[in-house]
């Protein structure tokens, strides 16, 4: 009969089926009441081993269970994955209008375009009349000298000189009321302009408001399929985790259960 000093974590379950007998003969050959309690460094009787007797079978070494899978995207997964990365770096840039510079400029030129005034010297109208006005008072003016002329015999005199004088200035003084006429007319170009340059900067600011528009329309589209691809590779790598998951979870059974 040989002995077995306890060792941690020994049960006589394990010494039986080490030594080849039962439960309740290690018990009853050792005046254990409860089988299910042994003492740590307490010696066992193990019956029928001697100095001669066949040692104990070695336990046939655990099946190793299968490696423990890791997560590895699938193709589908990969695929989604490309498609977002890509819609990502399309994203569309800042707006930048087309309308901004010309609209700057024609703003600074209408807010800053001088007061009207007019010199109607300088005006070309005032000019041209005035030199038919010229041409018309000298006609009268030779008129009227060659009138008195031939009111005195063909003689000058200076009635004549003093009649074509007079009629000429008559003329010119004629000139005089052109002006408020000419007056009009420039503040009405005036006018103009500034009702122009308000009509074209309306039409920019409308433009560049339709090019905002349709660029608002892009950002919110891309939006739209960024989360749409977004919500897609979340889906398929959801799907594809829990397969492995579940992949894994297998493997840990069997590996408990080896």
């Amino acid at each position: 009969m040989a002995t077995y000093k306890v060792k941690k974590g020994d049960t006589l379950w394990d010494l039986s089926r080490k030594y080849g007998t039962t439960v309740d003969e290690l018990a009853r050959l050792n005046n254990i009441k409860n089988p299910n309690l042994i003492i740590t460094g307490q010696t066992l009787k193990i019956p029928g081993y001697g100095t001669n007797a066949p040692q104990p079978k070695t336990p046939a070494p655990a099946k190793k269970a299968k490696h423990e899978p890791e997560y590895t995207q699938s193709d589908t997964v990969k695929k989604v994955a490309r498609q977002l990365a890509d819609w990502e770096a399309s994203a569309p840039y800042d707006y930048q209008s087309d309308y901004s510079a010309q609209i700057d400029e024609l703003y600074n030129r209408y807010v800053n375009r001088p007061k009207f005034s007019f010199d109607f010297n300088a005006d070309p109208l005032y000019q041209q009349y005035k030199d038919q006005y010229i041409k018309s008072g000298n006609l009268a003016m030779r008129d009227t000298q060659g009138q008195a002329a031939a009111l005195t015999g063909g003689y000058g005199s200076s009635y004549a000189t003093t009649a074509a004088q007079q009629a000429y200035q008559a003329h010119l003084s004629q000139l005089n009321n052109v002006i408020p006429k000419l007056y009009d007319a420039a503040y009405g170009r005036y006018k103009d302009e500034g009702a122009d340059m308000q009509d074209q900067l309306g039409l920019l600011m409308d433009q560049d408001k339709i090019a905002y528009g349709r660029h608002r329309d892009g950002m919110n589209d891309y939006f739209d399929f960024l989360d749409y691809y977004s919500r897609k590779y979340d889906s398929e790598r959801r799907f594809d985790y829990d397969k492995f998951i579940d992949e894994w979870n297998r493997w840990n059974t069997n590996r408990k259960f080896e």
